[in-house]
């Protein structure tokens, strides 16, 4: 697995496009993602937040990432 290919990138990307056809009623549904270190899962962590910033989606005080 090379480094820089964009692989959390497009994880986020999935994250984000699963959680709007998600109905607003079904929210709290939850998605789990694995890695395999704690610092990969950092890092996804990390790529969801800021592809939720650059596409301006609201994150409430519940929200768990």
């Amino acid at each position: 697995i090379f480094i820089g290919t964009g692989k959390s990138r497009t994880i986020a990307g999935i994250v984000l496009k699963l959680l709007s056809k998600l109905p607003e009623s079904g929210r709290k549904h939850k998605i789990l993602l694995c890695a395999p270190s704690n610092n990969a899962c950092d890092e996804l962590a990390r790529r969801i937040l800021d592809e939720f910033d650059k596409q301006e989606v609201p994150l409430k005080p519940s929200t768990y990432i």
